[in-house]
């Protein structure tokens, strides 16, 4: 079991409610509030520099059959956790599914010197595809 400050845990064998009748192979996470929540597999990775989930990070969530979550840990202690809606399927690259929408923020870019594309369209796609494709999404530790 695995704690940090913010009584972050995850649960591999054992889990105190008993009458949850787990298979030795389930993994749960349990938040500080006490919410269980029983995955098949939780990708859990580190974020050297401050920051949100990637792009990266929600197409591997997204297209990886077995894993519905996703958990990032700052240095800072900061934690980024979203589980995939099982119901939903990606079908395409997030680019090409949001396609015109991305295409509208690079030609805003182009016109603003102050604005990163990169960045903006970044920011869109994971902030798009969570709330389109995933149940859950919470920040520990803000």
């Amino acid at each position: 079991m695995f704690w940090n400050s913010f009584e972050f845990a995850i649960y591999g064998e054992s889990v105190s409610d008993k009458s949850l009748k787990s298979p030795s192979n389930r993994l749960y996470i349990v938040d500080k509030d006490n919410n269980l929540y029983k995955i098949k597999y939780a990708f859990v990775h580190n974020h050297v520099t401050a920051g949100r989930l990637s792009e990266g990070d929600i197409t591997s969530l997204l297209t990886t059959k077995n894993m519905n979550v996703m958990i990032a840990v700052e240095n800072s202690g900061k934690i980024y956790f979203v589980k995939k809606d099982s119901s939903k399927v990606l079908t395409k690259p997030l680019q090409l599914q949001y396609y015109n929408e991305v295409n509208k923020i690079r030609k805003e870019c182009m016109l603003d010197n102050n604005r990163n594309f990169l960045k903006e369209r970044e920011n869109f796609l994971v902030d798009k595809a969570i709330k389109e494709f995933c149940e859950e999404y919470r920040i520990y530790g803000e």
